[in-house]
């Protein structure tokens, strides 16, 4: 099974761990392929690298990605990881 590419070292978490805490999030009712999606969005790692993971093909990876950001009604896979991690717009604003 290939998972567990993303995590080389025994201290990090292995990417079956990672998909088993993108169970607990919360907002829009996803899938529990899309939580899986959404935690190894939250590391940065690419479509290529999703769809191993999880034994997908890329296509499927963009399908579930597309339909992650319909749920949270954002416009790109950033604003997805930005609203996930509770990062605000009023990041750089100066406050």
């Amino acid at each position: 099974m290939p998972l567990g590419v993303l995590a080389p070292s025994a201290t990090e978490p292995s990417a079956t761990d990672m998909i088993s805490d993108a169970r607990q999030l919360p907002a829009a009712k996803f899938t529990t392929r899309e939580k899986s999606v959404i935690t190894l969005l939250k590391l940065g790692t690419s479509n290529k690298i999703i769809a191993y993971e999880l034994q997908m093909s890329e296509s499927t990876v963009k399908v579930h990605i597309r339909n992650i950001m319909r749920k949270m009604k954002v416009k790109n896979r950033t604003e997805v990881v930005s609203r996930i991690l509770g990062v605000t717009r009023e990041f750089g604003s100066g406050k």
